[in-house]
């Protein structure tokens, strides 16, 4: 009987025992459960911080990086502001334009408070703006038609608004000069003003390059149009055309009636420029967004650029002619190229694993500059391209892209008889 019960008794605590472990057991899982599961959510939560901090990594990027923007030239060094124009499209806005081109909407808003009837624009349409070097904006005006415009002007902080109206009496006026010590300084000798030598030197620009020193000794001849009402000057004249005399080489270039400057075969100065410096499609990891909010620290992180998610070694191409004028190593950009596409354009190529030029190459449309990767600060790889217009950053992905083109057939004739008057206006005075 005793053994009995002693039997029962083991068979008890046997029992006890394996409760006893299995609730250890259950609690040892429990604990690592919580410890391991708090662990992995601290380096993920970690990570994730990191991450959106990372993908803001290129704001503190500046602007106006010496070693990433182009130096400016002796005629560039005397703008103290940049004009703009933008033609408006089907259906944009001109919140939308603000948008294109990087300014700031704050400036919208004041306009709006200003005069809100006023900002509406229209397909067709043409809106013209200054700003400083900084990307202020100084004044925006709307042509509504040849003679009503609208412009706002910011005075202490706000935006004041006049309703303007042009004369539809114009009158020519013939300029000469010669190049001395440089071609600014003659131009300005005879009373061109800084935006009349920038537009001449941005109409020769792919036939000769004003600023270079072999330019001593050429004669240039310069056509104005000046409005006029009631025999007083009104506004800026426009250059209407140039013909310019270079060692022998006779460069003439006429504004047609849609604002663009020709040779006198009619084919236009500028050159094209192509959207995307990739032969296929990549997605667009980051937008341009020069007012970007950094969600994580809610300070501002600008992005002067689209970022284009490419495999590492994928061929970067020139979107447009141009000379390569910086190749380098950034600790924050990484291997990069900067272009001079003539005087108002530069394209910039971030993040790269190789490049196949050197300072100095000209380039053309189409051409192999380099390879993506992912040097620098950077997430991934991915190739960061930046559109630049008169310096400053624009959407290279939605901005009106220049585009070289030839007078239509149905306008030669018209063209042709411009050409023929205003030549003959420049040459009577040889």
């Amino acid at each position: 009987m005793h053994k009995k019960y002693q039997k029962v008794g083991y068979k008890k605590q046997l029992r006890l025992w394996m409760w006893l472990l299995l609730l250890l057991v259950l609690v040892i899982t429990l604990f690592f459960h919580l410890f391991f599961h708090r662990s992995i959510f601290s380096l993920h939560t970690d990570a994730s911080l990191s991450s959106s901090q990372n993908v803001f990594s290129e704001a503190i990027l500046e602007r106006d990086d010496p070693n990433l923007t182009l130096d400016k030239d002796a005629i560039d060094q005397q703008q103290e502001q940049l004009n703009h124009s933008h033609k408006v499209q089907a259906g944009e806005t001109l919140s939308d334009i603000f948008k294109l081109y990087g300014l700031d909407h704050n400036d919208l808003l004041l306009m709006i408070k200003a005069r809100p009837q006023a900002i509406a624009v229209v397909e067709g349409q043409v809106v013209d703006w200054v700003q400083d070097d900084s990307g202020a904006l100084l004044s925006l005006q709307i042509y509504r038609n040849a003679r009503l415009s609208s412009l706002y002007t910011k005075v202490n902080d706000q935006f004041l608004f006049t309703p303007l109206v042009a004369s539809s009496e114009t009158q020519s006026l013939v300029k000469i000069g010669v190049v001395g010590r440089n071609f600014y300084q003659s131009a300005q000798a005879i009373g061109l003003t800084q935006e009349q030598i920038q537009t001449i030197a941005t109409a020769l620009y792919w036939q000769i390059d004003v600023t270079s020193p072999v330019t001593i000794g050429d004669k240039f001849f310069v056509e104005l149009e000046q409005s006029v009402i009631g025999g007083q000057s009104v506004g800026a004249s426009k250059v209407m055309a140039i013909w310019y005399q270079h060692r022998g080489k006779d460069i003439q270039v006429v504004r047609f009636s849609d604002g663009r400057f020709y040779h006198s075969d009619g084919v236009s100065v500028e050159k094209t420029l192509d959207r995307l410096p990739l032969k296929r499609f990549y997605p667009v990891s980051s937008e341009f967004n020069p007012h970007r909010l950094n969600p994580v620290t809610h300070q501002y992180a600008p992005h002067y650029g689209t970022d284009l998610a490419t495999p590492v070694g994928t061929p970067v191409y020139a979107t447009g002619d141009g000379v390569v004028k910086k190749v380098g190593d950034h600790p924050l950009a990484g291997k990069y190229i900067v272009l001079s596409n003539g005087r108002i354009y530069s394209t910039h190529f971030f993040h790269l694993s190789q490049s196949l030029v050197k300072v100095g190459d000209r380039i053309k449309r189409g051409q192999k500059i380099a390879l993506t990767g992912n040097s620098g600060r950077s997430t991934g790889p991915h190739l960061h391209y930046e559109l630049r217009q008169n310096g400053q950053p624009l959407d290279a992905m939605l901005a009106p892209l220049p585009k070289q083109t030839s007078i239509s057939l149905e306008l030669t004739p018209e063209f042709d008889e411009q050409v023929k008057a205003r030549m003959s206006l420049l040459h009577e005075q040889f």
